[in-house]
């Protein structure tokens, strides 16, 4: 048996065996649940440590503010090897505005942040079309896909986020 075959059995046998023990997916597969959204508000409310120090810090946080203004980009580059210069700090700033943006609204009910959220979100997803740069490329798109996913998650239970977005 060549090492082609080898190696395709051995993720055959790792399919098949982790199936089996593979535990059912949890939605959301995000960092935080809805208990944990009702625990933060209630220690929240309760103006509990060190709860309401780290909800101080998100609000005034530059990041989740209303006058926050996204800049999005048709193609990000990170990384040598591109003919343009490095501008993954733009998605870098929106996926943590998003996020922090979505985490207020989820917490404080403010649907103004779910707006700025959805905003960001929208942006993005109608201007960018592309990662690029070298091996970093694909580095940035799970760093900064990964807060956009968890704002997206967030939102997704945002009844004012219209279904074609």
């Amino acid at each position: 048996m060549d090492k082609r075959n080898v190696f395709m059995l051995i993720i055959l046998l790792f399919f098949i065996t982790g199936m089996s023990y593979a535990q059912g997916f949890v939605h959301p597969g995000i960092l935080h649940t809805e208990k944990d959204f009702d625990r933060i508000r209630k220690k929240v409310k309760e103006k509990e440590e060190p709860w309401i120090s780290g909800w101080n810090i998100l609000i005034d946080n530059l990041h989740a503010q209303l006058d926050y203004r996204p800049n999005p980009t048709r193609v990000i580059y990170r990384g040598g090897g591109s003919p343009q210069p490095e501008n993954y700090s733009r998605v870098m700033n929106d996926a943590a505005a998003a996020y922090q943006c979505a985490l207020r609204w989820k917490i404080s009910g403010d649907k103004r942040y779910a707006e700025k959220a959805i905003q960001i979100l929208n942006v993005w997803a109608d201007t960018c079309v592309q990662v690029s740069g070298d091996t970093n490329g694909a580095l940035a798109a799970g760093l900064y896909g990964y807060p956009l996913a968890n704002a997206a998650e967030i939102m997704r239970t945002y009844p004012g986020w219209k279904k074609k977005d």
